[in-house]
C-alpha cells in the first residue's frame, strides 16, 4: 500500500480525547531525553504544526497550533518566538515575535534563521474557522535579535516547507487560504537569491501539489518529502530537485507498511537525510540514496513535529502531536551506528 486516505489515519492517531499541557508533561515526562544530553524545560504550551530549526547552541521553535485537531481559533495558537540552549539545557528565552503563523516555515544557514509565510486563524474560539495564509518573509539575526523583512512570496502559503542552499532560499509545498477552511493548493515552488534580494521570488517547477509535506537540502539537491495529496491521501512519494539542472527525479519511497508522509518531519544532517512520521521511528537515507534504514526511535508516534540536528549527529525531536494531545517537550535521540 503507497497511499491511503489521511482520515482513518489521523483518526488512529488522534483518537484520544486532547490533554491539558500538565497532562502531556506527565504522560512524558519519564521518557524525556533519551540520549540524557541536558534538561530543557517544557514550551509553554504543547504545539504541532511550528516552525523550528538550530542556529549554533541554539533550538528555535516559532509559534504553532495548540488547541483541537481542527479546531481553529485566534486562541489556540502559540503566541511567541522562542530559544533554548541544545549543549546548557534550561528554560526557554522569549524572543521578539512578529506575528504569529501556524505551518510557518523555518529555517536557519550559519547566522540567520529564515521564516517564510504560515496560516493565522483570525476568528474567536467556537466561531467558524476563518483561516488566512501569509505572504510574509523574513530573516532574524540571533546576534542583534532583530528581525529584518524579505521580498513578500509571490502568494499567500502555509503548510509548506523550505530548505537553504548557499545564499538560496527554496520554497515548495503548501496552500494558499484566504478565508475559510481550505486554500488553492501551490502548483509551482519558489527560489530567492539573498544576495539579489531585489530580483525577489522566481518560480520553480514543482512535481505534486503536497502540503504537509518536509523538504531538505542535501546532496546538492533538495528532497520534497512525503505530505498530503489534493485527493486527502498521504503519499510515500519523495522527490529530488538537482539544484544546477533544475529537473526533478524520483526518490526511494518511505517506509512502509503505515504510511508516514502526513505532518512528517525531515532534517539533513552533514549531506545524510533523516525523517520520522507517524510510527514514531527515525529513518536515514542510505548513501545510494535508494533506501531507508531504521536508526532512532522518539519517545512515541507524533506527526507535524520538527527534527535538528546536533554537531555530533544525533537528533533533537520538539512538539507535535500525538494520542495524548499536542507534545510541550524536547527530546535528545541517540541514533544507531
Amino acid at each position: 500500500m503507497t497511499k491511503t486516505s489521511s482520515r482513518w489515519l489521523v483518526a488512529a492517531l488522534l483518537s484520544l480525547p486532547i490533554m491539558g499541557v500538565s497532562a502531556i508533561d506527565s504522560v512524558f515526562a519519564d521518557e524525556t531525553n533519551v540520549a540524557a544530553h541536558v534538561t530543557i524545560e517544557p514550551l509553554p504550551r504543547g504545539v504541532a504544526s511550528f516552525g523550528a530549526t538550530r542556529v549554533g547552541d541554539w533550538l528555535y521553535v516559532y509559534s504553532g497550533h495548540t488547541g483541537k485537531t481542527h479546531v481553529y481559533s485566534k486562541d489556540d495558537m502559540l503566541p511567541g518566538f522562542y530559544r533554548v540552549s541544545v549543549t546548557r539545557g534550561g528554560t526557554w528565552e522569549s524572543l521578539p515575535f512578529p506575528e504569529p503563523a501556524q505551518g510557518a516555515a523555518l529555517i536557519a544557514d550559519d547566522k540567520l534563521v529564515y521564516r517564510m509565510g504560515g496560516m493565522q486563524a483570525r476568528n474567536e474560539k467556537g466561531a467558524d474557522a476563518d483561516l488566512y495564509s501569509l505572504d510574509s518573509a523574513a530573516a532574524f539575526d540571533p546576534a542583534t535579535k532583530t528581525w529584518t523583512d524579505l521580498p513578500k512570496m509571490p502568494l499567500p502559503r502555509s503548510s509548506h516547507r523550505a530548505a537553504v542552499f548557499g545564499n538560496k532560499l527554496y520554497v515548495f509545498g503548501g496552500w494558499s487560504i484566504v478565508g475559510g477552511e481550505t486554500g488553492d493548493w501551490m502548483k509551482e515552488g519558489l527560489v530567492l537569491d539573498l544576495a539579489n534580494q531585489d530580483q525577489g521570488w522566481k518560480k520553480l517547477p514543482q512535481p505534486a501539489e503536497r502540503r504537509a509535506l518536509d523538504v531538505v537540502a542535501a546532496r546538492g539537491k533538495i528532497w520534497m518529502i512525503g505530505g498530503l495529496t489534493p485527493d486527502d491521501e498521504v503519499s510515500d512519494e519523495v522527490h529530488v530537485f538537482d539544484i544546477e539542472s533544475e529537473k526533478w527525479e524520483i526518490g526511494p519511497k518511505l517506509p512502509g507498511p503505515l504510511p508516514i508522509g502526513n505532518g512528517i518531519a525531515a532534517i539533513a544532517s552533514k549531506d545524510d537525510v533523516f525523517i520520522s512520521g507517524m510510527d514514531g521511528k527515525v529513518y536515514k537515507l542510505d548513501a545510494q540514496a535508494s533506501s531507508w534504514t531504521e536508526v532512532g526511535k522518539l519517545p512515541s508516534g507524533r506527526i507535524h513535529h520538527r527534527i535538528v540536528s546536533l554537531d555530533n549527529g544525533d537528533l533533537v525531536t520538539v512538539g507535535g502531536s500525538s494520542r495524548q494531545g499536542h507534545i510541550a517537550l524536547t527530546d535528545f535521540i541517540k541514533l544507531a551506528n
